[in-house]
């Protein structure tokens, strides 16, 4: 009896432990999430008052400051940063070839087709030079990737499985470029960045789905990369409206979710 009641009251505490800790790690993720939003409201406001190159740099201490934050969560938490995505893959060549592929397939269904239903333009060169954009695009995709897959979407998946956890997630990335551009879209117009911000969920759910089947950051970082060079330094888009880009937009990211839930990427717990 007294052995019954014993293993009863281990069992307790273990459970008040494990909800401890899961209170814990949801207020170190809406904390994160807030810190983000701050942050990047501040150097909106900011940003918005200099010059069009110091300006580059702001961005660049922007996203150095959040990766910081979230690797001295990382290491304060006393967690492997193997954990959180940081490894490499099996084979780094199908890690590039793979992306390839996957980048290719949201060109030819964002561009190409509607370009082909339509007609194309080309834009003139962006203002910026080259290799400041290809410095903050890295630099970019490797703080969103680190924050929103690495850490939110993986302490998620931990405490309430894949399906919440990617829509969980996925809100947080779209409703992070929602508010901190809404004084951009009060100056302009709210249709556009209602429009990004579906769009940016819809990219949380196709890259949160593939950190979860390769366990690694690189696959995620690697399209995100492809993608972002070609939105970002090619001239040719095609010559569609805001609602037509948003539903090609779907269905790019929902066809790349589909590929990678049926490829041989297969996630091993315990690895």
């Amino acid at each position: 009896m007294f052995v019954k009641a014993l293993n009863s009251i281990k069992v307790y505490v273990g459970s008040g432990g494990y909800l401890y800790e899961k209170h814990k790690m949801l207020t170190l993720i809406i904390l994160l999430f807030f810190i983000v939003l701050a942050v990047w409201g501040v150097a909106f406001l900011f940003i918005n008052k200099i010059s069009l190159y110091p300006r580059n740099f702001v961005y660049l201490g922007v996203y150095l400051l959040l990766m910081g934050i979230v690797l001295v969560l990382v290491v304060r938490g006393k967690e492997s940063f193997h954990e959180y995505g940081f490894r490499w893959p099996r084979s780094l060549m199908n890690c590039m070839v793979l992306s390839a592929l996957l980048a290719s397939v949201y060109v030819i269904i964002t561009v190409f087709i509607p370009g082909s239903l339509r007609n194309f333009e080309v834009l003139p060169p962006n203002p910026f030079d080259v290799y400041t954009n290809i410095t903050i695009i890295f630099v970019a995709v490797f703080a969103e990737e680190i924050i929103f897959r690495g850490y939110i979407l993986r302490n998620l998946i931990k405490m309430h499985g894949f399906f919440t956890a990617i829509l969980l997630g996925s809100a947080m990335y779209s409703l992070t470029y929602a508010i901190y551009r809404l004084p951009l879209a009060l100056v302009l117009e709210m249709q556009g960045q209602l429009e990004s911000a579906l769009s940016f969920f819809m990219a949380g759910i196709f890259l949160g789905t593939l950190f979860y089947k390769t366990r690694t950051l690189m696959y995620c970082i690697v399209v995100h990369l492809f993608i972002r060079i070609f939105q970002f330094l090619t001239p040719l888009h095609a010559m569609i409206n805001g609602y037509e880009r948003l539903l090609f937009e779907i269905i790019a990211y929902a066809t790349l979710t589909y590929v990678v839930l049926i490829t041989v990427l297969t996630r091993k717990d315990g690895e």
